[in-house]
């Protein structure tokens, strides 16, 4: 199958060119990129602070001379009883043989002491690098946060206000829905609610852009459970781009019904497979005329009423951005991810609402869902 990571329409028609398109284009297994040559700030750019600790606070004139005592000069430890002072060559020789066994005995039992210590460090230093190498392992070439950040993220984009759809509207987005035509019953499942349908990989940066939107719109019908972090292909254009994906989630709604399939990992290895009926709404919708090339991602069918050309905007405009950026940009209307990301929701939105029976009503029925509406009927 073959797929295309899309660039995304404007609204004269031309896909928008990133700064970092001259640099050539990389192409795999029909994946067409563009290459990035600009070297993003780290944070190992950056010189660390650090902590001020009891060795580091010492000023210089206490530190220790050549006059300090024998135990300083020679490096032997402090430990009080256990403490066993080196004897020289020469003081052996002359020492009885009864002493020397009892020197013998203080340092067997020194080392005694000491093993249990030495065995226990030995495991921790084990059991840390099993922790490790087995975290990278887990992976699975995903880059994701810890639970909070998720968490926090995620009930940021699923619990947008109506305020702030309302203030936004379209923000400016030119819809990329296409209608169906001619005209198809809408598509349900088994249980009689419109079935939506989502293919993708986390390797696209478009996609990226579109799951902010698509996760946004789609929670205004139901809820979603958990939602993953993770970042577009490190090699791709807009590397790292943050996101979220769908692997492993999980959707439920009384109003309609989503199928979201990853086709590759951010490292562009196979990760899911379409079952028989999205593999046949992509062969048959993700293509001219409804698309510019067939088989590209992403690909968004709504009930067979409406299918997406291309992403809806710009992952240039989010990329850079940590999650928690792109989060409380949300609650921004002036901030272009919240154009874009909310702008899109609505569109979703709407032509969602034109398969629900505009349900709900709380949702269907409230600005500017009525007036999108409208013009996502008249294909403008």
């Amino acid at each position: 199958m073959s797929k295309t990571s899309r660039t995304p329409r404007t609204t004269n028609g031309q896909a928008p060119k990133p700064a970092s398109a001259t640099a050539g284009a990389a192409t795999k297994a029909g994946v067409t990129s563009a290459a990035r040559t600009s070297t993003p700030l780290t944070s190992s750019t950056k010189t660390p602070s650090r902590p001020i600790t009891a060795a580091s606070a010492v000023p210089p004139s206490t530190t220790p001379t050549a006059s300090a005592t024998p135990a300083a000069r020679t490096g032997e430890r402090a430990s009080g009883q256990n403490t066993v002072r080196p004897v020289s060559k020469a003081t052996q020789q002359a020492m009885s043989a009864g002493q020397l066994r009892r020197l013998k005995a203080k340092r067997d039992e020194r080392n005694r002491r000491l093993m249990p210590l030495y065995g226990a460090g030995g495991v921790l230093v084990i059991v840390v690098a099993i922790f490790i190498i087995f975290s990278l392992l887990n992976t699975g070439g995903s880059t994701s946060a810890n639970a909070k950040t998720t968490q926090a993220v995620a009930n940021s984009v699923t619990t947008v206000p109506l305020s702030i759809y309302q203030g936004i509207g379209t923000g400016g987005v030119t819809s990329i829905l296409q209608k169906v035509t001619p005209s198809v019953a809408v598509l349900k499942d088994s249980a009689g609610k419109p079935l939506i349908v989502y293919v993708g990989g986390e390797f696209c940066p478009y996609c990226a852009a579109y799951r902010w939107s698509i996760i946004a719109a789609l929670s205004r019908f139901g809820t979603f459970k958990n939602l993953a972090l993770t970042t577009s292909s490190s090699t791709d254009i807009y590397p790292d781009t943050n996101t979220f994906t769908f692997v492993g989630s999980s959707y439920t709604s009384q109003y309609i019904t989503y199928s979201a399939t990853e086709i590759e990992d951010r490292n562009q290895q196979a990760l899911q497979t379409l079952n028989a009926q999205d593999q046949q709404l992509f062969n048959t919708y993700d293509g001219p005329p409804y698309s510019q090339s067939a088989g590209g991602i992403p690909f968004l069918d709504i009930a067979n009423q409406y299918v997406t050309e291309a992403s809806p905007y710009n992952p240039q405009d989010i990329n850079g951005m940590t999650w928690s950026q792109i989060a409380a940009a949300l609650g921004n209307p002036g901030s272009t991810p919240a154009r874009d990301i909310i702008g899109t929701a609505n569109y979703l939105t709407a032509a969602i609402c034109n398969v629900t029976n505009n349900q709900p009503a709380s949702v269907c029925q409230a600005a500017p869902i009525p007036t999108i509406q409208q013009q996502v009927n008249s294909g403008k």
